[in-house]
This record gives structure tokens, sequence and C-alpha cells, in this order.
């Protein structure tokens, strides 16, 4: 079970009690169960609530309509792949080889795009884009600073200024590769993957300093 996107994206009420959060957990699994077996437009608020095992007054209590539960899926996988990228983005990462760093990291997202209802979330986005709430650039903001933090520790030679726009490019190029690559099949993706990994480590190399 997940938690809650901290941001109630259309949800008609938040949750303010455990067992209301749970509530709204399983449905939005089941949702994204669903979207995956059957699309976006083919799934009914009448099978979330069955899958997610209540009654669709239940449902009806926390959202008003089927996309409300879409845009509430959509910003809890924005908000948990921004918690990976802090949980992989360790202190320890800086005592690595750029490859392994560069490689773990990307290893990390790859495994989480490959969620069925994350690959249904992301074609849905090409398919009927304003389907979408606009993504909170705080978050890439955030992803961005603790790049910047961890590519300093590798190389503290490096002014911060050039950290952060290192991390930047690295952010945005991630995020645009890694996104492409999971519309596609699964060997597109796993291409796209490993030449992720290649841009990155080929563009981070000429800052990275020497490791023991």
């Amino acid at each position: 079970m997940t938690s809650t996107p901290a941001k109630a994206v259309s949800m008609r009420r938040a949750p303010q009690q455990e067992r209301g959060r749970q509530r709204v957990d399983s449905i939005l699994d089941a949702a994204a169960e669903i979207f995956a077996e059957v699309g976006y437009e083919a799934a009914t608020t009448n099978a979330i609530a069955a899958r997610a095992k209540t009654s669709i007054g239940s449902l009806y209590q926390f959202f008003p309509d089927k996309q409300a539960i879409f845009r509430a899926l959509d910003a809890r996988y924005c908000l948990q792949l921004h918690a990976l990228g802090a949980q992989v983005l360790t202190p320890a990462m800086a005592a690595v080889a750029l490859e392994r760093m560069v490689g773990d990291v990307i290893d990390a997202y790859g495994d989480f795009q490959s969620q069925p209802g994350f690959r249904a979330v992301m074609l849905q986005h090409q398919l009927t884009p304003h389907l979408c709430e606009a993504e909170d650039e705080s978050l890439d903001r955030e992803l961005v600073k603790v790049l910047a933090t961890l590519l300093s520790m590798r190389n503290p030679a490096l002014e911060p200024e050039r950290c952060e726009l290192l991390a930047d490019v690295c952010v945005r190029t991630g995020c645009t590769l890694l996104t492409a690559g999971v519309l596609g099949d699964e060997k597109y993706h796993r291409q796209m993957l490993e030449q992720t990994k290649n841009i990155l480590v080929a563009y981070l190399r000429p800052y990275d300093a020497p490791r023991p």
C-alpha cells in the first residue's frame, strides 16, 4: 500500500483519518490495475470500486469522477518518483564509480516505470494531455538540489553554480529519455535505459573527480 498524494488533486474530499486514507489508497491501487488492463477510456468507476472492494458511494465520497481518480493517481506517481530520487541519491553515492552511481539511479527509475499502472498513466498523458494537472516544478527543483549536492561531494573543486547546472541538465535529460522509453515496448524501454546511462556518464565524466 502506498500513501496518498500530499496535494489532493481534484479530490472531492481529502481523507482526514487513517481509515479514509487507506480507502483512497485502495481506490488508487485499483485504478492503476484497471487502467493497465483496459485503458483509461474503457475503465469505469464501478469497475474501480469493485476492484477496490468498496462501494461506488464510498468512491464518490472522495472522487467526483474517473478523471479525478486519474489525476490523483498521476500525482501519487509523481510524488513517488521524486521521493525515489532522494532515496537513491544518498551521500554514499559520492564514493562509488560514476558508472555505478548513474546506473543504480537509472535502474531504480526503470524498475519503477515498469509498473503497468504507471505505463498506462504515461500513455494517457500523450493521448489526452488535458487530463493531467500541471506538474509541480518545485519537485524537480528539489531533485536538482539533491543531485547538485552529491556532485559537489564527488568533486569539491566544482563551483556550486556549475553543480546546479549539471544537475539540472541531468534531471531534464533523464526525465525526457525515460518518459520516451516507457511509452515503447519492454525491449525499447530497456534500450532507452542503457542509452540514458551512457549519455549521463559521458556528460558528467569531465566534471567527476578521480575515485581512490
